[in-house]
């Protein structure tokens, strides 16, 4: 069964097909298989309820981006490889495979659609769009669902191909913890499948500095486990400070590395370089010494960044209790 609709722009949406029939269209048994398993996946995690398909191929300009969607739309280039893999997918293929995931949108003259999950393949067929391939179309499965199904399905699509970085996740829980589940980490987390530990170092990712940010050429680099390692180190202020030191050392270096059209530092090179803090910045602090009249006896101090003093009673085996008292006062005299 197909169909042709108008949609609000005049623009022709092409094709309308259910279930069934993408069924009965695929070439091949196994990929039907897995697609069917997949979609009940996604329709359990937007409430259990079955819901019939509907296929549209559409302009891509009639549809935005959902405001909760978890990719950095913006940072997507043919430079980067998943995306010039997607585009030579399409062209070779003749068309768009896998649906986005979209829903209707209301009260907004210029677009109809709103994309759920499926960015990057929105992102491709423009991209063949304005590149010499004007008749590509945008595949969408049109669905009716609240904010809250948009984000745990939009989770789900990228997590199991673990599509999304880290940092665009961080981000995007933290934004939908407050939102959808009353600012309560435990609740989102039972509700998406998460343990509390794994979903509070995910959740802190977002938080760290922005000089630390600022140091890695591109922040969908910074992984969990760099940020746990950041924030292990940075709960001594006198480290956190060194930490910070060389991140702007390293952001600045990142800048004038791209303004001269030379590879920056990766994320490994970056994390070496700000957990480089045992060595770096650290001077010999010469103590201050405070004697008695005689000589007899002396302290040595030395002041640590933490605030803490180190103090040293230096004394021979002629000193008096005299001395050692002289000496001390002298030292605190001079406080």
């Amino acid at each position: 069964m197909s169909n042709k609709s108008k949609g609000n722009n005049g623009l022709l949406s092409d094709l309308i097909f259910d279930d069934m029939e993408v069924a009965e269209k695929s070439p091949s048994r196994n990929k039907t298989s897995h697609l069917s398993e997949r979609g009940n996946a996604l329709r359990q995690a937007a409430g259990g309820v079955s819901q019939l398909k509907t296929l549209l191929i559409v302009d891509p300009a009639v549809c935005r981006m959902w405001s909760g969607h978890d990719r950095r739309y913006d940072l997507l280039s043919i430079d980067d490889d998943k995306c010039l893999e997607l585009v030579d997918g399409i062209k070779s293929a003749g068309k768009q495979e896998m649906p986005a995931l979209v829903r209707k949108v209301e009260n907004d003259p210029n677009f109809e659609y709103e994309v759920i999950y499926g960015a990057r393949r929105h992102w491709a067929i423009s991209w063949l769009r304005e590149n010499n391939y004007p008749d590509f179309k945008y595949l969408i499965e049109v669905r009716d669902l609240t904010d809250e199904e948009c984000f745990r399905l939009n989770d789900m699509e990228n997590r199991e191909k673990d599509d999304v970085s880290d940092f665009e996740r961080s981000v995007n829980y933290n934004r939908a913890k407050d939102m959808f589940y009353g600012g309560v980490s435990s609740r989102m987390a039972d509700r998406i499948g998460y343990t509390n530990a794994n979903l509070s170092y995910l959740l802190r990712l977002a938080d760290l500095p922005v000089e630390i940010q600022e140091a890695f050429a591109d922040v969908r680099n910074i992984t969990v486990n760099n940020g746990r390692t950041l924030y292990r180190l940075m709960k001594r202020n006198s480290q956190k400070k060194l930490i910070l030191n060389n991140a702007k050392e390293i952001a600045k270096q990142q800048l004038d590395l791209k303004s001269e059209g030379k590879q920056v530092l990766d994320s490994s090179s970056v994390m070496k370089r700000l957990t480089n803090i045992d060595t770096r910045n650290k001077t010999k602090t010469k103590p201050k010494i405070f004697e008695s009249e005689n000589k007899k006896a002396s302290v040595k101090v030395i002041k640590k960044a933490s605030g803490y003093i180190n103090l040293t009673i230096v004394r021979g085996k002629e000193t008096e209790k005299a001395d050692i008292k002289e000496a001390l006062e002298r030292f605190l005299n001079g406080l």
